[in-house]
């Protein structure tokens, strides 16, 4: 699915992100322009059942290991799992900024960054919606507490990322685009 739209201040999380107080406004107009005429965020998500045995959290066959993520969707019927990217344009922009100025660089990078975040906020919100979710936990990703990053391939073939959005993953478990987010979370309907 297209995000149409990415609501939120991503210059603020983007200057949060560079420590930066004040100034570099000119920067983050030009990284936004790049980046604005290359990401193309989408999103996909499955909703399972959750079930719970000694090996982890089961959702529709997928095993997420450790404690964190079983006692984050205790007392939930369901879970998301999501995955949303902003897309190789996103790698694109930030390479182009960076060959015009390290500094270009960082912003770009920071802000796309943020702008990944405030995707996969939006995606969040459209996602629970058209569930009709009457709560939710916040987002859990592979990587958080016990829940291993080694998870990450399991988790993105289980959404068929790969094909559906074209995020892969190297072999340290990094994801390719890199503005990508991955995450689980518990629902009632």
């Amino acid at each position: 699915m297209i995000l149409k739209e990415i609501p939120g201040d991503w210059r603020r999380m983007a200057r949060g992100f560079l420590k930066m107080k004040e100034g570099g406004d000119e920067l983050l107009e030009r990284a936004g322009k790049l980046l604005e005429e290359n990401i193309r965020p989408r999103y996909v998500f499955r909703v399972c059942g959750i079930g719970f045995s000694e090996s982890g959290t089961v959702c529709a066959g997928l095993i997420l290991p450790g404690n964190d993520i079983k006692r984050h969707l205790e007392g939930y019927e369901s879970a998301v799992l999501m995955c949303v990217t902003l897309g190789e344009g996103a790698e694109k922009a930030v390479r182009a900024a960076s060959a015009s100025s390290r500094a270009l660089g960082a912003v770009a990078d920071a802000a796309a960054s943020a702008l990944a975040e405030l995707a996969a906020d939006e995606a969040e919100r459209l996602i629970l919606s058209s569930l009709g979710a009457k709560r939710s936990s916040s987002r859990f990703s592979p990587g958080y507490g016990d829940l291993p990053l080694g998870i990450q391939g399991a988790f993105l073939d289980f959404l068929k990322a790969k094909k559906r959005l074209g995020v892969g993953l190297t072999e340290g478990c990094m994801m390719l685009p890199r503005k990508t987010v991955t995450a689980v979370i518990g629902v009632e309907k």
